[in-house]
């Protein structure tokens, strides 16, 4: 095989890391208290028919994050991308995540004759799970523990073997290929065979440079760093936004960005929301990137220095402290995260909060 341009990995070695990640071969596991109760079933879904191949799909979360809220927009929610090969058999997919997610399906959708969703573990989230890319006649929704008890976390556990079973005997069918990962980032569902599409899409994906758009910009994120552009193309900033938590999360396994629209995606009982602000640090590095705000004398303190809408939810920490004559911006109400007004001299979040770590001469 030839280098792939600008993925800098050889065919070879990418062929191996895709099939690692495809469902031939199961992933790494992860270890969560096991409850060997199982409960009685309260599965009441479409079975897969005689010439479906029965595909079920089981992480904890999805390796990227998706540019639209389900439920809680101050919730991180990831997503997983499914390519689908192209082939003639017809699919039954079953996917489960502990926490939430967007599936994103390309390729050869048609394939798909049903998609079935288990909605994320409640006791990890209250928000949903979404579907993109398949027909919302194609898909559907079941309750938090109704087909399985618990997500499957470890290939080869008694937890497999358990649901495993318990879905055999409801679907009346064997599993042909069961998926096991912890982050999931790409999954391929084969067809009658592999081609370079696929392995072309995997490399775009999972490694930068990548775009997405949120909050009315577009942002480019590139080994130089992070760059916000407006709608006529013209940069925010004359230089990428770049800091070494960028870098630390760049190498960490994340892998981009899904670029969702709202009216495509199909939540079931949750609202989708585009998030204006992304949750987590990408959030600080979106509102940085923009100039809308500055981080002060301390890791997780900035100044906000221009209105916006929202701060980012999902923060560890953060002190911020807002500009004279820029409004307090509404925020997620956690005793970790202090809001200071200048304009007043007033704390309005935080029980740790005043005029502090501003930026070097402000």
């Amino acid at each position: 095989g030839n280098d792939m341009e600008g993925g800098g990995c050889h065919m070879g070695g990418l062929r191996y890391q895709l099939m690692a990640l495809s469902i031939l071969v199961i992933a790494w596991a992860w270890s969560p208290t096991f409850n060997a109760v199982a409960a009685e079933s309260t599965c009441n879904v479409p079975k897969p028919i005689g010439s479906d191949t029965v595909i079920v799909i089981s992480a904890k979360e999805g390796a990227s994050v998706s540019t639209v809220s389900i439920g809680d927009i101050y919730e991180t929610i990831t997503a997983a991308t499914v390519r689908v090969a192209e082939g003639n058999g017809p699919l039954y997919v079953f996917a489960m995540t502990e926490l939430p997610i967007v599936w994103k399906f390309t390729g050869d959708t048609n394939r798909v004759r049903q998609l079935v969703i288990q909605h994320p573990d409640k006791k990890a989230s209250e928000a949903g799970s979404g579907s993109y890319g398949i027909p919302k006649e194609r898909v559907i929704f079941t309750a938090s523990g109704s087909c399985v008890e618990q997500y499957i976390f470890k290939p080869n556990s008694g937890r497999e073997r358990l649901e495993r079973e318990r879905l055999t005997n409801y679907f009346q069918k064997p599993i042909d290929n069961l998926v096991i990962m912890n982050s999931a980032p790409y999954v391929v569902i084969p067809g009658d065979s592999f081609n370079d599409a696929d392995y072309e899409v995997f490399n775009s994906i999972t490694k930068v440079p990548f775009e997405y758009a949120v909050g009315g910009l577009r942002y480019s994120f590139t080994t130089d760093g992070v760059q916000a552009f407006r709608p006529d193309g013209t940069a925010v900033l004359p230089e990428p936004f770049t800091t070494h938590d960028m870098k630390i999360r760049m190498n960490s396994g994340f892998a981009g960005i899904v670029n969702v629209e709202v009216d495509e995606l199909f939540a079931s009982d949750k609202e989708a929301r585009s998030y204006e602000v992304l949750p987590g640090n990408l959030g600080l590095l979106q509102l940085e990137s923009s100039g809308a705000i500055e981080r002060g004398e301390y890791g997780s303190s900035y100044l906000i220095k221009q209105p916006i809408n929202r701060l980012p939810g999902d923060l560890p920490w953060g002190h911020f402290n807002v500009a004279k004559g820029v409004p307090v911006p509404t925020y997620q109400k956690a005793k970790n995260i202090a809001v200071y007004d200048l304009n007043t001299g007033q704390c309005v979040s935080g029980s740790n909060c005043q005029e502090r770590f501003l930026p070097p001469n402000k």
